[in-house]
């Protein structure tokens, strides 16, 4: 994607790297892109309990209040005030409520948003449901599943376009609409 974009466009990423990943890719990246921006994502033991609990509270999908990151939205607020951007694109569900977010902050100029959801995440969060060994796993694998739903359907209520990769994860998202 970013390779077919840079042909035409000039591309600014901004993305997680976590501890291990090698500096090598980064520069990879940075001949298809004007400008990267790397945040580095934490986990820990504790991010991960605060995240079951915040998403018990909010009905979140607790991998996604475990990824919210400060540094992550302060460096989308900087380049939101900084410049004007013709398009936001995010990929995937992790980041897809860091472009919503993103969009809110652009001021005057509101760019347009695409989610590049590719699959219907809760269909594969409810997959694993049916698929765990332990009997512990299973409500909080259909727990997960029911906050993605909400979520997704969230998601792509919000997106002015949607890409999936199958008409299938196309009709399973639409689905969400009429929940």
């Amino acid at each position: 994607m970013l390779r077919h974009l840079s042909r035409t466009h000039q591309v600014t990423l901004v993305c997680f790297v976590r501890e291990g990943d090698s500096p090598d890719w980064v520069e990879h990246l940075r001949a298809f892109c004007t400008d990267v921006y790397c945040v580095p994502i934490r986990r820990s033991l504790w991010r991960n309990l605060r995240a079951v609990a915040r998403g018990l509270a909010t009905g979140l999908p607790m991998v996604i209040v475990r990824d919210e990151m400060e540094e992550m939205y302060a460096t989308l607020r900087r380049l939101m005030t900084e410049q004007s951007w013709d398009l936001i694109h995010a990929d995937q569900t992790s980041m897809a409520g860091y472009g919503l977010w993103a969009a809110t902050e652009a001021g005057d100029h509101t760019p347009a948003i695409v989610l590049d959801q590719r699959n219907a995440v809760y269909l594969l969060t409810r997959r694993m449901a049916g698929a765990a060994s332990r009997w512990l796993y299973r409500p909080l694998y259909l727990r997960e599943a029911n906050a993605f739903a909400r979520y997704e359907a969230y998601l792509c209520r919000g997106y002015d376009a949607v890409l999936t990769v199958t008409e299938q994860d196309k009709d399973h998202l639409l689905a969400l609409f009429d929940q």
